[in-house]
């Protein structure tokens, strides 16, 4: 974040952020007296997961899914549908001048090959391994607006291979895991010393009865000569 100036992150924003903004706000009155149309913003995946690359053009793309939501639920009423599509790794020439851009800032990152770089985080990001296109991105836009998506507002379509799916969910399945394993001792040692708290109430109550059993069948011994010997006499 450091590396960029104020004046930066303004200008993503605005090419970002208000450019949905002001499309909005072009369209929806030419939208409001047929009382029905469909908006579909162009977010990013790096609007959820915090983009390393380019902390200002995250910042705005996750501003882009919130408008969205704001969207949906003001034109709900007039039956004005605002959705959002998340790409993932879109092979094109700009997101290689944001790569460049971004490297020529790090200099321990000086020397790295772009299609390398890529083509690497492709196979590990990705479980589809493969680039999104301009024509997967189209091809949700054209669902988003079709009579198909007609009960679909406020929501978000990742087109990204799965990339969100490995960055969010399996960031998480290590400390579940932990947690799993955690739990699994802490029940295996509640279930221990249950089983001791058992045992020992067992063996105490054994030596309790053991006990009033003997000093029961001594008294009633005792009784019985007591009684023969009165009978004797």
């Amino acid at each position: 974040i450091h590396h960029y100036r104020v004046d930066e992150n303004d200008q993503v924003v605005r090419a970002n952020l208000m450019s949905c903004v002001h499309a909005a706000h072009a369209f929806v009155p030419q939208l409001l007296p047929q009382r029905r149309g469909s908006l579909c913003f162009l977010s990013s995946v790096a609007g959820q997961i915090g983009s390393p690359t380019d902390p200002p053009y995250s910042a705005a793309k996750a501003a882009v899914l919130n408008f969205t939501q704001c969207a949906a639920r003001d034109l709900a009423a007039y039956g004005i549908r605002a959705n959002a599509i998340c790409p993932g790794m879109v092979a094109t020439d700009l997101n290689r001048r944001v790569w460049e851009a971004s490297q020529s800032r790090a200099a321990a990152s000086a020397g790295l090959d772009y299609d390398a770089w890529a083509a690497d985080k492709i196979r590990r990001v990705t479980p589809l391994a493969r680039w999104q296109t301009p024509d997967d991105v189209a091809a949700a836009a054209v669902f988003l607006s079709s009579r198909l998506a007609d009960n679909v507002t406020g929501q978000t379509l990742i087109v990204d291979g799965g990339q969100i799916l490995r960055s969010i969910l399996w960031f998480f399945i290590g400390p579940i895991r932990s947690l799993q394993v955690a739990t699994t001792i802490g029940l295996v040692g509640a279930v221990g010393l249950i089983g001791l708290a058992i045992y020992w109430w067992s063996l105490w109550t054994g030596i309790m009865a053991f006990f009033i059993f003997s000093n029961c069948r001594t008294a009633w011994l005792r009784a019985r000569e007591w009684a023969r010997a009165a009978a004797q006499q």
